[in-house]
């Protein structure tokens, strides 16, 4: 498969909204969607609750690896939640849209 969304999670909107402008201006993102959430987990042996900001990021396989370097270099967690969910079928219109979005200049 050729695309996919990339879900982070992140601890303030304001944190979110700067690594979206890292991801949009390097060409690695054609979208990123933000999302206010609640999560609930373990750390470190203890269940914990805290607001967070879900980023939805639609972007190309081949882009993976270069998003999980910036976002481990510019990620205020220590250990952030970086997974990658492939897209099976997408509409023509939003993957050329999408192509054009990640094209460097």
């Amino acid at each position: 498969m050729r695309y996919g969304i990339v879900l982070i999670a992140i601890d303030t909107k304001e944190n979110a909204e700067k690594l979206s402008h890292l991801l949009l201006d390097k060409h690695l993102a054609g979208c990123v969607q933000l999302l206010p959430m609640e999560s609930h987990y373990l750390w470190e042996g203890k269940k914990e609750t805290s607001s967070e900001v879900l980023m939805l990021v639609k972007t190309h396989t081949k882009k993976y690896k270069a998003i999980e370097a910036l976002v481990k270099a510019n990620h205020p967690y220590q250990v952030p939640e970086i997974l990658f969910i492939p897209i099976p079928r997408i509409l023509k219109s939003y993957q050329k849209w999408l192509d054009e979005s990640l094209q460097e200049e």
